[in-house]
């Protein structure tokens, strides 16, 4: 959805009597600051309460944060404790967040996932693949019935590849910035042959 969009939708949400509470479920929200869709200010001058994920793309084993007003957060607490979300020792869950933030999404390698992703989009829609859609962020979905290819196609390949392919049904391979070039060489070679099979 475009920034002008959603400042509209914000817009007419807080002009109401009583305003409405803008939420925004920013899971992926990094990737599509680190495509250019928008800055993090830009996105939450819109909202009233964000919550981000550190996993989705930052490569943390788990986390979110949730932002908003003193009094949004104060409440935000209260319900945590009231449901037994409290914890202590939280340090070994902050620390893989903060190198997320810090050495993952501010030292681009999120937009690096990006960059491969589109490498392999690029190198599938040459060997005559079709996307179901263009690749924005880190996401590639191929159009495997519209290449004349079936997903259980890449799994024969993938052991002679090196590759690991958890579900393939719907078409998507989702990149993140620990994925090498070789892998990403590979993958593009195993395109290679599993789109000359489907042309034959």
């Amino acid at each position: 959805m475009p920034l002008s969009d959603v400042r509209a939708i914000s817009q007419w949400a807080r002009s109401q009597n009583p305003p409405i509470h803008m939420h925004l479920d920013g899971t992926r929200v990094w990737e599509a600051v680190a495509a250019g869709a928008f800055t993090l200010r830009e996105i939450g001058e819109c909202f009233d309460s964000i919550q981000m994920c550190f996993t989705k793309g930052l490569g943390a084993p788990l986390g979110s944060i949730v932002t908003g007003s003193e009094a949004y957060i104060k409440r935000a607490m209260w319900y945590r404790k009231l449901l037994g979300g409290g914890m202590r020792a939280t340090g070994i869950i902050a620390a893989p967040a903060r190198v997320g933030v810090d050495q993952v999404f501010f030292a681009g390698k999120v937009k690096e996932a990006h960059d491969k992703a589109r490498h392999a989009s690029d190198m599938w829609e040459s060997l005559g693949g079709k996307l179901l859609m263009p690749t924005e962020t880190n996401f590639v979905w191929l159009d495997l019935g519209g290449s004349g290819v079936g997903y259980d196609d890449f799994y024969p390949l993938a052991e002679k590849y090196d590759l690991k392919f958890r579900d393939l049904q719907i078409g998507r391979l989702v990149f993140h910035y620990q994925i090498t070039d070789s892998a990403l060489e590979r993958l593009c070679n195993l395109f290679r042959e599993v789109l000359k099979k489907g042309l034959l």
